[in-house]
């Protein structure tokens, strides 16, 4: 497993001993009555393209026909490898797009011993996933306001629930003492 995910994890552990969710997903015994149920989450089209600037990466609007295999919960479940009863709570927002990661210059692939095969090229940028529809979760990272620069994001393949990757605001860390691995 990668370590963002093994961060992941941690976070979301360390965030249900605390009794909250400062991230985006905790789990709900099947069956148990939880305190707060969460109702299911519907995710709002992206209306007007977002660009993570530190990254470069993008999610635009997605097409007006956009139907995703997926639902934002079971994509979450998927791409976390999380249990089937995990639930999105109320402090996150879940918005469906086109996901792009740009990775580099297309020269790169030129370049002895590297391998772009795998990657989209477009004009002379070589992403690792381009316009691809997909789920962008936001939510709080440091206790803060969205505005406050405390916003952090999870991506999944809305059609295969692949684990997208994540940004996170600059100057945060987890705040678990430790990844936990997944089994």
């Amino acid at each position: 497993m990668n370590k963002r995910r093994n961060i992941i994890v941690s976070v979301i552990g360390a965030a249900m001993v605390a009794g909250g969710v400062s991230l985006g997903l905790a789990v709900t015994q099947a069956g148990a009555s939880p305190a707060s149920p969460v109702a299911p989450v519907q995710a709002q089209p992206v209306t007007s393209t977002i660009t993570f600037d530190l990254s470069g990466e993008v999610l635009a609007p997605p097409p007006a026909n956009a139907s995703p295999a997926m639902t934002a919960q079971a994509a979450a479940v998927k791409a976390l490898n999380a249990p089937s009863d995990t639930a999105i709570p109320s402090n996150v927002t879940v918005y469906i797009g086109l996901y792009t990661l740009p990775i580099g210059d297309a020269s790169v692939c030129q370049q002895p011993n590297e391998n772009c095969s795998g990657d989209t090229i477009a004009g002379n940028t070589v992403y690792a996933y381009y316009q691809v529809l997909a789920y962008g979760y936001e939510y709080s990272e440091c206790g803060g306001s969205l505005a406050d620069g405390c916003a952090a994001w999870e991506f999944a393949d809305a059609n295969t629930g692949a684990d997208l990757g994540g940004i996170r605001p600059r100057g945060t860390v987890p705040s678990s003492p430790a990844p936990t691995p997944l089994p």
